[in-house]
């Protein structure tokens, strides 16, 4: 049986601990700066709720911190006061170096999931990839068997291409979900239902799924149909931002046309 502490209890800590725990490994202590989000996952994983370094368990397999990406280097400045120096320690971002917890400890790792979390939402890990890169061979071999727990999809990848990819996945998920918003706000100003655009929200991604996404381009840009394009553009002659979000994605559009 492994054994798991928590730095962190948002998001991704609460999913993380929940999966591992529900696969056997034992959870020893969730540290979080409130007191009452550490307890309300500990309870969850039958673990211990603290929100000070000097109380957190001093001899687990594995360390995870799931924080804010800003706050990485100095948590594990602290940890490694308390734990051993010795100790597997494991952040969850996209965006950070490793060196952010190598300063401090020998054995690191990243274990990064390329999906959109929240706390209230399940997640079958199952089917959800786990990139995951660590500063030597070792300890890479035995993050990817923890995490191989919980999910069939583990890739190992290194920093460069766990930035690129962190990149892609804005574009796909926080860019695309911004111009579903752009889109709601433009029915709301002309008095339509949002709901009528839901069937082409889902077919949009499952088309892309399997081929290369420009292949099912549909729409005016790729088209160049001018006359539609001005029709467009003079709808948002008092919006100057969704107008030149509009021109810039049609003109990027046509540059990789088929």
């Amino acid at each position: 049986m492994c054994s798991v502490s928590f730095i962190g209890a948002g998001n991704i800590a609460t999913h993380y601990a929940e999966a591992l725990f529900a696969v056997g490994c034992e959870i020893n202590t969730i540290l979080s700066r409130r007191l009452a989000s550490a307890k309300k996952l500990a309870i969850k994983v039958n673990a211990t709720a603290t929100t000070s370094f000097k109380k957190i368990h001093a001899d687990s397999d594995f360390y995870i911190l799931a924080v804010p990406d800003g706050k990485i280097e100095a948590l594990t400045k602290e940890l490694s006061k308390f734990v051993a120096k010795e100790s597997i320690i494991i952040h969850t971002s996209g965006a950070t170096d490793i060196t952010a917890l190598s300063h401090s400890f020998k054995h690191a790792a990243f274990a990064w999931p390329p999906q959109s979390i929240s706390k209230n939402k399940k997640i079958d890990f199952t089917h959800v990839p786990i990139c995951i890169g660590a500063t030597d061979k070792k300890t890479e071999k035995k993050v990817l068997s923890l995490f191989s727990k919980i999910t069939k999809i583990t890739h190992s990848i290194h920093e460069k291409q766990k930035l690129a990819l962190h990149l892609a996945a804005v574009f796909a998920n926080n860019f695309s979900n911004h111009m579903f918003q752009l889109a709601y706000e433009i029915c709301e100003e002309h008095q339509l239902d949002f709901k009528l655009l839901y069937p082409i929200l889902l077919e949009t991604p499952h088309k892309a799924i399997g081929q290369e996404p420009k292949q099912v381009q549909t729409g005016p840009a790729i088209r160049k149909d001018m006359s539609t394009i001005k029709k467009h553009l003079s709808l948002l002659t008092n919006d100057k931002d969704k107008k030149k979000i509009y021109r810039l994605l049609s003109d990027s559009i046509q540059k990789r046309e088929l």
